[in-house]
């Protein structure tokens, strides 16, 4: 097999030298392994580009869950397969998907290479695979993509900061069967069930059931948004009485006076917008797993 190994060196944890070193060691030498370092942003697109005409059997995302986002809008509904390496601030894919997470562990995975196909889905056909989301924690994306810290500490951090600065503000949600006026803190598109950090905001979504998991949070008081808070690491928030949960394959989404909102995808900031359509591409990525 033909393997790319396409790594950020810009992910949160600072284990980029120490997984080149470990895919060197660990990598199956039967296989045609070769490592990159992207330089910039849209790097790893551009190899996934070059991979397809190279005809190369599996990349491996050795970066976070914006590094996996870049590789995978590129070879979406082709037959490479994608790889994760997680070494991300968050990695909420690799989480949902039980990768190991010891550097060892995860590379024996994609020495395996057991793949299976996973839904994807669009955003304005921007391409995401993991999750997405708008309001509260779109806008603390944004803070973080400014912050030259990562890590977990610095995203609680900013988390905590911005929880009394952010207002509630009301959506317009379109689906084929119904039309959903409501107010919410933020509102959370998933395919797998997490942030990252283990912290399961749509408990219930699955890659593979051909549907999207849209998690509704109404602002709680801080009081409540700490005894919440065990609940997020436990896969319980949708059984609070803050949370409203839909599926569907096809939704729109506005805020009710038509301004523009904070939005993110697979963790990255995106820009301000005032309407959003999502649709989920079913099946459409290989992807290694355990």
């Amino acid at each position: 097999m033909k393997i790319w190994y396409i790594v950020n060196p810009k992910s949160g944890t600072g284990k980029q030298q120490k997984a080149i070193d470990a895919i060197k060691s660990y990598a199956d030498h039967k296989n045609q392994n070769e490592i990159f370092v992207t330089q910039y942003k849209s790097h790893a697109s551009e190899l996934a580009q070059k991979a397809l005409i190279e005809n190369v059997d599996i990349i491996v995302s050795v970066g976070g869950d914006g590094t996996l986002n870049e590789i995978s809008r590129v070879i979406v509904n082709n037959n490479i397969a994608l790889g994760i390496i997680p070494i991300g601030s968050g990695n909420g894919l690799a989480h949902h998907l039980k990768v190991p997470f010891n550097l060892k562990k995860a590379i024996e995975l994609i020495n395996r290479a057991k793949i299976e196909k996973i839904d994807t889905f669009t955003i304005n056909n921007k391409r995401a695979v993991s999750i997405a989301g708008l309001g509260y924690d779109a806008f603390v994306a944004y803070k973080y993509d400014k912050s030259v810290k990562r890590g977990f500490l610095p995203y609680f951090s900013l988390a905590v900061q911005n929880f009394f600065k952010f207002k509630t503000e009301k959506y317009i949600l379109t689906t084929k069967k119904e039309r959903l006026e409501t107010s919410a803190f933020l509102i959370t598109i998933a395919n797998s069930s997490q942030w990252g950090y283990n912290t399961k905001i749509a408990p219930k979504a699955q890659v593979n059931d051909g549907m999207l998991n849209i998690s509704i949070l109404k602002k709680p008081n801080i009081l409540r948004a700490i005894l919440l808070a065990p609940k997020l690491f436990l896969g319980k928030i949708d059984k609070t009485k803050i949370m409203t949960s839909i599926e569907c394959t096809q939704l729109d989404i506005e805020r009710a006076d038509k301004e523009k909102f904070y939005l993110h995808i697979d963790g990255e900031k995106e820009e301000q917008i005032d309407k959003i359509e999502i649709k989920c591409d079913i099946a459409s990525l290989n992807i290694v797993v355990p």
